[in-house]
């Protein structure tokens, strides 16, 4: 007969009490996400909702019992990355994407709303296509396609009609929010003339606040109509956008190696998000050798011009060594060498770098081939 292996009781246990932990994690989220959408007014896309569930069930129970006890309307990406480090790919204020849309108009106070007051703030939607928001400000009705997680928008505002000199300030809605010190716009009352100006404007971030609206908009010293159009959208990139991607670097020629650190080529990497950069280079050691010497040379991949090992360090370096007995005008063949270096987002570049360690000769090195490959975390 067939021998019967007991289950393991507390593989079992253990299996059935991360079950109930997972449960548990998506009912926190559940009722964080509801409580975010009471208190903002309006619903949160699928889209949204799914994202910022991952983000709530990626952290530790603890910490999101306590973040759901507080009301659960805080940051929810600083959650995430507190407790649950590289798991949480960027964050929605930096590693955008970038997606354009039809120019559409999404406010004109001349239709709607009225003229913005001097001195005073007024709040706009700008994402999602809650029904009815968007006609209220003198917008397209349900809205121009700029999604709920958006947290940047491609636009272009025009100041018409104004009073008198003055300017528009824009900033993400915020219950109090942080006015900033510069304006989108400088107009003044100029017959025939509207002012207009295009940026990417960041909106409120409903990863990270609770967000009734999207924009805010100040008059400054006049009063002034507003009429808002988009053209894009940025939002978080996601991982798995995010892909493997080698550069390569090809060239040849000689260089003499001296016996001080010296970089003889190099390649860039630009990485969308943080992740490793694979560096392989194929290197040759041309030595005009003379018997009875010992010559060696070492090879360093470097992210600086003079980052060299020595070749009783290893590491990142590879040495060419040719022998006192060998005969003379020996050259020796091609080596690899290999680095693999965290790297952030954005350009990082590495070097192939020698020098002569011992020996007299004349002492040449060839590059054969770079490559580097990009690995995502």
């Amino acid at each position: 007969m067939p021998q019967v292996i007991p289950a393991d009781p507390e593989a079992q246990m253990r299996e059935e009490a991360a079950t109930r932990e997972e449960a548990r994690k998506r009912e926190l989220a559940r009722a964080i996400l509801a409580a975010r959408e009471t208190a903002a007014g309006r619903p949160l896309s699928p889209r949204l909702r799914t994202s910022l569930t991952q983000m709530l069930v990626s952290a530790r129970g603890a910490s999101l019992e306590a973040f759901a006890s507080g009301g659960g309307l805080g940051d929810i990406e600083a959650l995430a990355r507190e407790t649950s480090g590289p798991r949480v790919l960027g964050d929605s204020g930096a590693d955008l994407i970038f997606t354009p849309v039809a120019p559409c108009r999404i406010i004109n106070t001349t239709v709607a709303g009225g003229v913005i007051s001097a001195n005073t703030t007024r709040s706009f939607f700008v994402n999602g296509s809650t029904a009815g928001t968007f006609e209220a400000q003198g917008g397209t009705a349900g809205g121009c396609g700029i999604p709920d997680d958006a947290t940047a928008v491609a636009m272009n505002f025009v100041a018409v009609g104004p009073a008198a000199p003055g300017d528009f300030r824009a900033f993400p809605w915020n219950a109090t929010p942080t006015v900033p010190n510069a304006s989108i716009i400088n107009y003044a009352n100029v017959p025939g003339l509207n002012i207009a100006n295009g940026l990417a404007q960041p909106v409120c971030n409903a990863a990270t606040t609770t967000c009734s609206f999207d924009l805010i908009v100040q008059a400054d010293v006049s009063a002034s109509h507003l009429v808002v159009d988009v053209v894009g959208y940025y939002r978080k990139l996601e991982k798995a956008q995010v892909k493997s991607f080698v550069v390569a670097a090809r060239a040849g020629g000689g260089t003499t190696i001296g016996t001080t650190c010296t970089n003889h080529t190099s390649i860039t990497v630009d990485a969308p998000v943080a992740g490793q950069v694979l560096v392989r280079a194929n290197v040759a050691v041309s030595v005009v050798h003379t018997t009875g010497t010992s010559d060696w040379v070492t090879v360093s991949v470097g992210t600086t011009p003079t980052d060299c090992q020595s070749a009783t360090q290893g590491g990142f370096s590879q040495f060419t060594w040719v022998d006192a007995t060998v005969p003379s005008g020996s050259a020796y063949p091609i080596t690899q060498i290999l680095r693999l270096v965290s790297v952030s987002a954005g350009p990082s570049t590495f070097y192939i770098n020698a020098f002569r360690e011992a020996g007299s000769a004349s002492q040449f090195f060839y590059n054969t081939g770079v490559d580097a490959t990009f690995i995502p975390n």
